[in-house]
């Protein structure tokens, strides 16, 4: 008996073969389709977020595919898009999810972090000996305006500037309108330091007329 067998691929995305055989001067057409594994050609999938800030849904996901067979669809979370960049993302923990044009699929998990967007600084005149004479002035910039200001954890005030403090440490905290908060420490100096002041005074008097 004589036997000819012939194979070609003519597709290549799911593959088909078309096996054509020829047994005792008939022939014989056997067309079948064998779907590829996802183990051949395995997907990896890598995402990089960026923050958003305080308040607002400004974070970004941006997914990298390797691997697999196009064209690819991306999903986060209930999302589903031809693009791999994800924008206008809150706060959170989200799964990023590929799928190839076999139905292959890989997945990952994502974070998109909170970016504080306030930063505040202060400066501060010397308080006078045993006074509070000390003015001290906040300024804010970023996050969302109007912002409050609160010192010691006292009462928040509209207005930056604070007066009559003693010389000390102070912590600060300016919060915007969003709720967002942003929190320093600030040194408000004395006026009269021993060092400076009142001990060249000593000196010079007891080398004039001596100490007692």
């Amino acid at each position: 008996m004589f036997v000819n067998m012939s194979l070609s691929v003519i597709k290549s995305i799911s593959l088909v073969i078309l096996l054509l055989a020829t047994i005792g001067g008939c022939q014989y057409n056997n067309l079948q389709e064998l779907q590829p594994s996802c183990d051949d050609n395995p997907m990896l999938l890598q995402a990089n977020a960026t923050a958003t800030l305080c308040g607002q849904s400004s974070g970004m996901v941006v997914l990298t595919v390797s691997g697999g067979q196009p064209p690819y669809s991306y999903q986060l979370g209930d999302v589903q898009q031809d693009s791999a960049t994800f924008t206008g993302l809150a706060a959170g923990k989200y799964q990023a999810q590929v799928t190839d044009a076999n139905g292959c699929m890989a997945v990952t998990a994502v974070t998109i972090e909170t970016e504080n967007g306030i930063t505040a600084s202060a400066t501060s005149d010397a308080a006078g000996c045993g006074t509070a004479m000390a003015t001290l002035t906040v300024s804010a910039t970023g996050g969302t305006e109007p912002y409050s200001y609160t010192l010691n954890n006292g009462n928040p005030q509209d207005s930056p500037v604070f007066t009559g403090l003693p010389a000390g440490m102070y912590s600060i905290m300016v919060t915007d309108a969003a709720g967002c908060d942003f929190t320093f420490d600030h040194q408000v100096l004395s006026g009269v330091s021993y060092a400076q002041t009142i001990k060249p005074i000593i000196m010079n008097n007891c080398a004039v007329s001596g100490c007692h």
